[in-house]
């Protein structure tokens, strides 16, 4: 089965898209929200990003 992806990358959330059967579906990420902040925060050691991310830049990198 073919899709089409639409993908809404804002300042402040992003999401995404598929037609199925002519209509919109939005897809829900892994904490079933359907949209994410458009955050991503890193350190040397990982990459994190969404709900975590921005969660992690409120608290303020002297804070974790």
């Amino acid at each position: 089965m073919e899709y089409t992806l639409g993908i809404d990358i804002g300042t402040s959330f992003s999401s995404m898209a598929v037609i199925e059967k002519g209509l919109p579906r939005i897809l829900r990420n892994s904490e079933g929200k359907r949209s994410t902040p458009s955050v991503i925060y890193f350190d040397k050691d990982r990459i994190i990003v969404g709900d975590e991310a921005l969660e992690l830049w409120i608290l303020g990198e002297d804070k974790i």
